[in-house]
């Protein structure tokens, strides 16, 4: 294996795990913006995810071809994992690879972990959101309300709203 290849991989990688950090710092600053209820900030936030996830999905082709370029002879259209390029490189480099590896996974994992209470509090948002509206739109007992799937969500719905006002 050339070593201009494994040091394009190298960079590729490190790249990404800087971008995930970057990603992380957006979803845990969403989260201190849901907390506080600031919706410009979270529109603010989420739009920075977006452009950090559209140059992560650009290094991610650019590491499918430099892995490519590594296992010239993998079958085509098959994924070829980092293990695949840490086993061929050995010695320091497969050491710096595998340093690489264990950070990328523990930014994924922190992220998922902030993701997952993301969407607890969103959920809770729209749920508090919902019940403020059925309650300011006087709603009875007697009604039915059907969600997006027709499964009945509540029995109560009678909802009107003031356009006027």
């Amino acid at each position: 294996m050339r070593s201009q290849e494994l040091a394009k991989v190298v960079d590729i990688l490190s790249q990404e795990i800087e971008l995930l950090r970057k990603l992380h710092s957006a979803l845990k600053g969403e989260q201190d913006a849901l907390v506080r209820g600031q919706v410009e900030d979270i529109k603010d936030r989420v739009e920075g995810q977006m452009g950090v996830i559209r140059d992560l999905a650009g290094l991610e082709r650019e590491r499918r071809a430099a892995f490519k370029a590594i296992c010239p002879d993998a079958a085509a259209g098959s994924e070829i994992r980092l293990e695949t390029i840490i086993g061929l490189a050995g010695g320091a480099q497969a050491e710096h690879l595998e340093t690489m590896k264990s950070s990328m996974r523990e930014v994924l994992r922190s992220l998922g972990e902030v993701n997952r209470q993301n969407d607890v509090l969103i959920r809770q948002s729209l749920s508090y959101i919902d019940r403020t509206l059925r309650a300011l739109a006087g709603e009875n007992a007697s009604s039915e309300v059907y969600d997006s799937r027709g499964d009945l969500r509540s029995t109560s719905g009678q909802i009107a709203v003031d356009q006027k006002a």
